[in-house]
């Protein structure tokens, strides 16, 4: 079994503020649902993917899962899909372990594939599909994947990749693709090809598949933005990846009655693991926009009747550029995450801004439990967390003083 040992993480420029808005939080706040499904309900041998989804089907077969465009999908139905797929995915060679390239753009496959990867034990591998040339070559190098899911379109980048005038120097066994009408097989010839529902309709029916696997068993690989250098891939456990969407339920107050707005692509995390996946976790609903829209965001909230949407940073101030609309305050929106607090987007929109700090390499480390907030602080620290402020000698600092911020997991 493989496994990822975290090291201690930095942050630069931090202020010891974690714990000015009152003392340390010694456990994670009760978010008042059913499931009561906090940081802390599921036990670290337990943090296993495809076992949790599993489970969640069990418990809530026929509610709402996904929504995208016009389709819907129940915890049941989105099963059975992405069960099909993991059996022709098994077929095609996939194996525990093996590590497969997701290319798409939002849809409900790119959620469909990232369940049937979890039945396989098989290793995500998310990658922007805004990538063409060296820069998309890197991460299948970088990766070691040799599968790739991929939409239609994307599949004369890969054709440029593996082509001996132009290729460069990745090594690929098998590609399903999306949306095309000719086999994969035209553009990538002499490769192991299939399209997409080909593969699905062909397995239908079939018996459960769970490959046995660990809560360190390594889950994904994400990368990322690459904005002080190159883009560096980070090997996310199960165990980890879970802890950061228990934590971003308990951040955010997520409800299993609620339906969770997810603009952002899908191969970022925002979208992904602080939006699909907490809906599984709690038996909630999360609807996937194909892109995020400034103009359109107010109406598409509406027409889904979002209560939580996942955002960035930048995402509020161009809402607030918009010029004001009936649809600003006519939704029932009632938490966004995760951006700074800002009191006249608030009181504009009439809904409430959750705050958190993070990082690639570890999830969510420090937030403030929705609806506490404290201006000037990112909140505490996360239950499954140690965090202090340290200054170039590694010494602790008192609230106040600006210097590293160092994260230790409490938890392998």
């Amino acid at each position: 079994m493989l496994s990822c040992t975290l090291p201690v993480l930095r942050s630069r420029a931090a202020r010891s503020t974690l714990e000015k808005a009152g003392p340390p939080q010694s456990q994670a706040r009760d978010v008042g649902t059913k499931d009561n499904m906090n940081p802390s309900s599921i036990r670290l041998q337990d943090r296993v993917l495809n076992r949790v989804i599993l489970k969640r089907v069990e418990a809530t077969p026929s509610r709402t899962y996904l929504s995208f465009s016009d389709e819907s999908w129940t915890y049941e139905a989105f099963l059975r899909e992405s069960q099909a797929l993991a059996h022709g995915l098994k077929s095609m060679g996939v194996k525990p372990q093996t590590r497969v390239v997701i290319l798409m753009a939002n849809r409900s496959e790119f959620m469909v594939a990232y369940w049937a990867l979890a039945f396989l034990n098989a290793v995500l591998v998310p990658v922007n599909t805004a990538l063409r040339g060296d820069g998309l070559a890197y991460m299948f190098r970088d990766s070691g994947a040799t599968v790739a899911l991929v939409d239609g379109e994307m599949l004369p980048a890969l054709q440029a990749l593996t082509t001996p005038q132009t290729g460069q120097g990745i090594y690929l066994e098998s590609v399903i693709a999306l949306d095309t009408v000719a086999s994969p097989a035209a553009w990538l010839p002499g490769m192991n090809t299939a399209r997409y529902r080909d593969l699905v309709d062909a397995n239908y029916g079939k018996p459960v598949l769970c490959e046995a696997a660990s809560f360190d068993d390594l889950h994904m690989i994400s990368y990322t933005s690459g904005t002080t250098g190159p883009s560096k891939g980070v090997m996310i456990p199960y165990a980890q990846s879970i802890q950061t969407s228990l934590t971003c339920i308990d951040a955010v107050g997520i409800r299993e009655d609620d339906i969770i707005f997810a603009p952002l692509p899908l191969f970022h995390g925002m979208s992904r693991t602080m939006g699909t996946i907490p809906a599984m976790l709690l038996g909630a609903h999360a609807h996937i926009a194909p892109r995020f829209s400034g103009s359109t965001f107010w109406k598409t909230v509406a027409d889904v009747k979002a209560t939580v949407a996942v955002t960035i940073f930048t995402i509020p101030p161009t809402l607030k550029s918009q010029p004001p609309s009936a649809l600003d305050r006519a939704h029932n929106l009632r938490v966004m995450f995760n951006a700074h607090h800002d009191a006249e987007f608030e009181n504009r929109f009439n809904t409430k801004i959750v705050e958190a700090h993070g990082m690639t390499e570890v999830g969510l480390a420090v937030y403030s439990p929705f609806p506490e907030r404290r201006e000037g602080s990112a909140g505490r620290a996360a239950p499954d967390w140690d965090v202090q402020i340290v200054d170039e000698l590694d010494r602790p600092l008192p609230a106040g003083e600006t210097g590293e911020m160092v994260l230790r997991p409490k938890k392998p």
